[in-house]
């Protein structure tokens, strides 16, 4: 049986996606304060930490238009030119 529980995310600066269980709303203000979160995603629920993790990535694309890896391909196209 899945059990879900609220999770919520920040992108890293270094751009990795990380994930945590949500508790309380001060989880959330330490990230908005903090220099090292690049984006912090509000609680959602999901049932695991992958699951959590696969959100953040799936909004991510969406806000942008394009996958991660598509954009990091440009990234590469254009520094090989």
């Amino acid at each position: 049986m899945n059990r879900t529980q609220l999770w919520w995310g920040y992108i890293h600066i270094n751009g990795s996606i990380q994930v945590k269980p949500y508790f309380s709303p001060l989880d959330i203000q330490d990230a908005l304060e903090s220099p090292f979160c690049a984006k912090v995603f509000k609680p959602f629920a999901c049932s695991g930490r992958e699951e959590a993790i696969e959100h953040i990535r799936k909004e991510v694309e969406a806000q942008a238009g394009q996958s991660l890896l598509e954009k990091a391909d440009n990234i590469i196209k254009e520094y090989e030119r």
